[in-house]
């Protein structure tokens, strides 16, 4: 009788056969053998779809969808769908992971009967410039149901702040954590269309927190994660305030729909504003001209939704150049911000160079 895997890896795949190789080679290299690798063809327009044939027919543990083209979330739903294994994680198809890093980490959460296990990430680029994850905290483990539901929310928050004394961070990448299978199964626990609420991992992750009994942290860094200009999550998005606000009002009724205080949907104001700084930031660096970003900046401020969260938010609780900036966007002060968001750009450039 055929064992089940261990753990499930999901691999959603587009346009990315520049990238593959290297990701696939890295899950062949595990030191964790009893695993299955699902790669989800989201009918990808280059060589990917037979490159995917191609592993599954080198390595029987190598599964295959080819599916019509819907986006990053439901290509994770369509690996949801065939994973047999008893943890589940997630890999994006231009990254790569440590040759030892499921054996550990499936160990670690057999050993602590964890429902969820979450690490930490190395950025890189392909001109060679690398950023390690510095992270000076213990392996924590979380049994409370009432702290679980509070790291839940913290999901939202989007000024680095953290849980508590041990100054754990939640993150929400699905890509830095591994699930116990047996909850996604029996919940039927699935992502939405990145098109549609943009961050569809957090809402993933919102939804598990809540069925998890024992989750833990761990501050290794075991992903290597592409800083790829062609990603889904890059480029300018002008629009993408205005998404946020779409998600802001789905964040607010998953929070009251699973029975928090309404004053905990400051979390969620709290994802829109940070949103509005990070695209600002991106519209101001970009290489439009400055009467268009002034054009921009105006219509985004002035917009009825942004001003009735900054007028609601406690703004006096966010980190000093977080409120500085949040300050002059409620004012509409397009000369204060832009030189205030581009300066502080230069400063943290600098220091990672």
């Amino acid at each position: 009788m055929k064992q089940n895997p261990k753990l499930s890896i999901i691999v959603p795949i587009y346009n990315v056969e520049k990238y593959l190789d290297q990701c696939i080679q890295s899950l062949f290299r595990q030191t964790l053998r009893n695993i299955e690798i699902i790669l989800v063809d989201d009918e990808s327009p280059d060589t990917c779809p037979q490159m995917c044939d191609d592993y599954a027919r080198k390595d029987d543990r190598v599964k295959v969808v080819h599916k019509k083209n819907g986006g990053l979330g439901y290509a994770r739903n369509s690996g949801l769908a065939v994973a047999q294994g008893e943890y589940i994680t997630f890999l994006d198809s231009d990254d790569y992971v440590d040759d030892d890093a499921y054996e550990i980490l499936c160990s670690l959460a057999d050993e602590n009967q964890l429902d969820m296990l979450r690490f930490k990430c190395n950025r890189f680029r392909d001109n060679g410039e690398a950023s390690e994850a510095r992270y000076d905290a213990p392996f924590s483990v979380y049994s409370s149901k009432e702290e679980i539901r509070k790291i839940a929310l913290y999901l939202f928050d989007s000024t680095d702040r953290y849980l508590s004394n041990d100054k754990i961070p939640t993150g929400g990448s699905s890509c830095m954590a591994i699930y116990r299978g047996a909850i996604i199964n029996k919940y039927n626990i699935r992502f939405v269309s990145e098109r549609e609420y943009i961050s569809e991992d957090y809402i993933f992750n919102f939804q598990f927190y809540q069925l998890s009994c024992k989750i833990g942290y761990l501050p290794n860094s075991y992903y290597h994660y592409r800083v790829n200009p062609n990603s889904l999550t890059r480029g300018l998005q002008l629009d993408k305030i205005h998404k946020a606000e779409i998600y802001t009002n789905y964040i607010i009724s998953l929070i009251l729909g699973n029975g928090y205080d309404e004053k905990n949907t400051v979390f969620a104001f709290n994802y829109y504003l940070g949103m509005a700084r990070g695209v600002t930031k991106n519209v101001f660096v970009s290489s439009l001209s400055l009467l268009e970003k002034r054009k921009w900046f105006l219509e985004q401020m002035s917009s009825v939704y942004f001003q009735e969260a900054s007028a609601e938010y406690p703004i006096s609780t966010l980190p000093w150049k977080q409120r500085l900036c949040q300050w002059g966007m409620k004012h509409r002060l397009f000369f204060f911000c832009y030189f205030t968001i581009v300066i502080f750009d230069k400063i943290r450039r600098n220091q990672y160079k």
